[in-house]
């Protein structure tokens, strides 16, 4: 379906003869869109659409040729054809309508591409697995031996093997798909000649996500098939409450997922949030646009940061950074390089009633032109001893782990062997659903965890050949993912006035650990003499400053002060 600026439209009946028929989109027939990846392939191949050649890629045009056998004589859209994408003008046009198409759209085709790997096996298996883990009342406490028990295949089966695979295929590396799957009303999942329903797709995925490292014994994929699934299923549920979705939050989401202009790392979503937030951005493919994009970031970043979104700023600590961004504005073209604690149950700089924070002066976060953002808050403590983390072998981790408690020992004197604030901050206080990890469990998981580390690292056969129960296994496991999520960027640090935290690999000693007006978490800040301003390290978990009482305390309607950003 193409428009223009009068509404017409251009559908395409899939089949290996494709021609195109220009309606009035407030007319539309019903009509099917396509959501698969472009990938980095050159258009090398030619098809004829309404007596034009158009130039596709081999894997749009394997595509057309299996979804033909499905869908025959079904209308498609297809961005690839019935865009321009020539025309900068028209591209911009139709991305700021594509929440329109894809609501339109009777049908969401996921393609995921032609059979391999026996992704046929995975594909035919879902509708077993799901019925099978719905049976299973806590599906973390699966034991590999006991799969049969449940009506699942042993470990053994080719089916696993089959899912691992799954999950690397290519098209949950592309950016557009999220908003496409999440705009539908109905959608299919397509991969060689299989089709299985979007809801059974997602539901099948949480429930391997939750079992993947302890049962499949590796990492997902670094482009994760079933991740997106999960992500999409998030997405698609808050959109379902909520109308639309927070550009910040599918921002973070979008992370590892690619498009080839960057300023399509904003346009890729837009059709997700609300009205309001779409108005204020303009679409531009123009090359100055396309090449300035990092202005677009800070355009975007400011804007959100000034409705108190830290998300942003979570985002903002990566590896690798256009020299034109302030440390406080993410390149969103790279992934964050640490974990960010945005959605977890944290309150460090919030009010405790409503109003406490009405006296403030100034505005909590406010843009100072071109790349300043001033914020306010307090200097609650510096980073005194630094300790880094790495959890690339278990040895590794446990090493790790010893230090950070010698550390925590020493500033928790004459407390027990293991200080509940060391326990709490190797996970940064949350689970694997992100929420609080209450105190009791969390002791009594790292007890698990220790048993286990110490099995996992031993030399001695009949220490490595012992077991714990296996409620005792899931609860090591629980507390190792958490850890390693935590883990990831970070380092372990004590501070000044006496308390333990985790936070970016970059800190240093002296680095200030600012809580801001309305923020959930603490931020680490470094003062640059050269520039008058500080620069931003990044979110923090600070034990003692999470839940907002430290901060509250300090008075901070009369105690803030103002920090300039850049």
């Amino acid at each position: 379906m193409r428009s223009d600026s009068s509404g017409s439209a251009r559908l395409l009946p899939v089949a290996l003869s494709v021609h195109s028929a220009t309606i009035d989109t407030a007319h539309a027939p019903p009509f099917h869109a396509l959501s698969y990846i472009w990938g980095t392939e050159t258009t090398t191949e030619e098809m004829e659409l309404g007596g034009k050649r158009f130039a596709v890629t081999p894997h749009l045009r394997t595509g057309l040729r299996a979804l033909g056998r499905r869908f025959a004589d079904a209308l498609f859209w297809i961005d690839a054809i019935c865009i321009n994408q020539t025309d900068d003008a028209e591209k911009a046009t139709q991305v700021g309508r594509m929440s329109d198409i894809y609501l339109l759209a009777a049908c969401v085709v996921i393609w995921l591409g032609p059979a391999r790997d026996n992704s046929d096996l995975f594909m035919t298996q879902v509708t077993r697995l799901n019925d099978a883990f719905a049976s299973i009342p806590d599906v973390k406490m699966l034991e590999r031996d006991a799969l049969p028990d449940h009506g699942l295949p042993p470990i053994e089966d080719e089916v696993w093997l089959a899912i691992r695979r799954f999950d690397g295929l290519p098209w949950a590396q592309r950016l557009w798909v999220l908003q496409e799957a999440v705009l539908a009303e109905e959608a299919v999942v397509v991969c060689g000649d299989h089709a299985v329903d979007l809801e059974d797709m997602l539901t099948v995925c949480g429930y391997l996500t939750r079992i993947w490292s302890h049962l499949l014994e590796e990492p997902p994929s670094s482009a994760s098939v079933v991740d997106a699934f999960v992500i999409l299923w998030g997405l698609r549920k808050s959109r379902q409450r909520d109308g639309c979705d927070s550009l910040a939050d599918v921002l973070f989401m979008s992370t590892g997922r690619r498009c080839r202009e960057a300023v399509d790392k904003v346009y890729g979503f837009l059709g997700l949030v609300s009205a309001e937030v779409r108005a204020k951005i303009a679409v531009d493919y123009t090359l100055q646009s396309r090449d300035n994009f990092w202005k677009l970031y800070i355009q975007v970043s400011s804007m959100l940061l000034q409705t108190r979104d830290y998300l942003l700023l979570d985002m903002a600590v990566s590896e690798h950074r256009h020299a034109a961004l302030p440390t406080w504005c993410p390149d969103f073209r790279d992934d964050p390089s640490v974990r960010t604690y945005h959605f977890s149950d944290f309150e460090a700089g919030l009010p405790q009633y409503p109003g406490d924070f009405d006296g403030l002066p100034v505005p909590p976060v406010s843009f100072v032109h071109p790349d300043g953002l001033q914020v306010c808050g307090v200097v609650m403590d510096r980073v005194k001893t630094v300790v880094e983390l790495s959890v690339s072998t278990a040895q590794q981790l446990r090493l790790c782990e010893t230090r950070c408690l010698e550390l925590s020992s020493e500033v928790y004197v004459s407390r027990e062997a293991a200080p509940l604030e060391h326990i709490a901050t190797l996970v940064a206080g949350t689970d694997t659903e992100w929420s609080l990890y209450e105190a009791p469990r969390v002791v009594e998981d790292y007890g698990h965890w220790k048993v286990w580390m110490l099995q996992k690292t031993a030399t001695d056969d009949r220490a490595r050949g012992s077991t714990a129960d296996p409620e005792g296994r899931a609860a090591a496991r629980e507390y190792n993912s958490c850890l390693e999520a935590a883990w990831q960027g970070n380092a372990f640090f004590s501070t000044e006035n006496g308390r333990v935290g985790i936070g970016p690999g970059a800190l240093r000693q002296g680095d200030s650990v600012h809580v801001l007006f309305h923020a959930r978490a603490p931020y680490l800040l470094r003062f640059d003499e050269s520039r008058q301003a500080h620069s931003l390290v990044g979110p923090a978990y600070v034990h003692g400053l999470m839940g907002g009482e430290a901060f509250r305390a300090a008075d901070p309607i009369q105690t803030h002060e103002r920090f300039l950003l850049r």
